[in-house]
């Protein structure tokens, strides 16, 4: 479980707890920030697209913006 505290004891990916951790740490998160974070293009950052981050990291897709 990602805690926000202790990434290096990271067991499991949980994309909605990993959003929530960043919207929470970094309130001023900047216009070009969230545009980056959409990678699915739907116009706003999401769950899915941290999940979509995270599939890229561990390379389970070769690219974003992840398009359909």
């Amino acid at each position: 479980v990602f805690d926000g505290k202790k990434a290096d004891r990271v067991v499991m990916y949980n994309p909605d707890a990993i959003a929530q951790w960043i919207y929470e740490k970094y309130p001023h998160f900047l216009a070009e920030a969230k545009a980056n974070a959409d990678v699915d293009l739907d116009g706003k950052p999401s769950p899915a697209d941290s999940l979509s981050i995270l599939k890229y990291i561990v390379k389970l897709i070769n690219k974003l913006p992840v398009t359909k």
